[in-house]
């Protein structure tokens, strides 16, 4: 027995010392750890040394973070903002014409169809009013004004015919005796349209003219 333990290799002796498999295991995973808090560490410190780094550049107002975006911005972007801005100034005017253009043409049809709905409303007015008027013109200026609210009334001029006899103005007294079963009486009004937007007149002399007949009752 003392024979066998003296054959037997120390273990502290010239072999050295032989660790065992999970003694080795054990040591790897710790110089494993200890590597991996040394790059977390060094990472940290990085991390905060750029973030400190990037709160000393950020601007301190909007002008500082226009000019630094602009500085930033490559001049590819810039050359195609600024074509964009002169695009829209060659545009906007030629734009603003044809919305001009058709606000006008808008008002000129709005006041051509209230002549000529007032201008029926006459003649419709003056075919029944046989025998029920003395003075026919008046009455049917009289349907007018109130057909047509939106129009200056100073500015309407009307014209008559009445069993082919003509009459001017607003007043035709005594023209009952024409006012005849079966003949037409015709109603004529004129209005110089009035096209101002902003103060521009494009079409000054412009003017509407509605005729409307009817069969006198």
């Amino acid at each position: 027995m003392e024979q066998a333990l003296a054959a037997r290799p120390n273990t502290l002796g010239n072999f050295g010392y032989v660790p065992h498999k999970r003694a080795m295991y054990a040591l790897a995973t710790v110089k494993r750890l200890t590597l991996v808090s040394r790059d977390l560490v060094v990472g940290a410190s990085s991390a905060y040394i750029l973030r400190m780094f990037e709160v000393n550049l950020t601007p301190r107002n909007e002008a500082q973070r226009r000019r630094q975006r602009h500085l930033k911005e490559p001049p590819r972007a810039r050359g195609e903002r600024g074509q964009a801005v002169v695009e829209f100034a060659l545009v906007t005017p030629v734009l603003l014409t044809l919305v001009f253009g058709m606000i006008v043409f808008g008002i000129a049809f709005n006041q051509y169809l209230e002549l000529t709905g007032a201008a029926s409303s006459g003649a419709q007015l003056l075919s029944i009013s046989r025998g029920q008027t003395t003075d026919p013109c008046n009455t049917a200026a009289q349907a007018v004004y109130t057909a047509a609210p939106v129009l200056s009334q100073t500015n309407l001029t009307f014209s008559f015919v009445l069993n082919t006899t003509t009459y001017s103005g607003t007043s035709c007294a005594g023209a009952q005796s024409n006012l005849l079963a079966g003949q037409n009486a015709q109603v004529t009004v004129t209005y110089p349209c009035n096209l101002k937007f902003f103060g521009l007149n494009p079409a000054p002399n412009c003017t509407l003219t509605a005729q409307t007949a009817a069969r006198v009752q």
